[in-house]
């Protein structure tokens, strides 16, 4: 069994990018779960 990678779009991984910012309060993990992305999404540069 494989997992498909997905792919999110720039505006999607700015986003992301701004919601962590937007939300300090909040960990890493808290924001990709609110999010629904992996942590690799939030961190990894493209």
């Amino acid at each position: 069994m494989s997992r498909q990678k997905s792919h999110h779009t720039k505006q999607f991984k700015l986003d992301a990018v701004n919601y962590r910012k937007e939300h300090p309060d909040l960990t890493q993990v808290e924001c990709v779960k609110n999010l629904g992305i992996g942590v690799s999404t939030l961190v990894n540069d493209p």
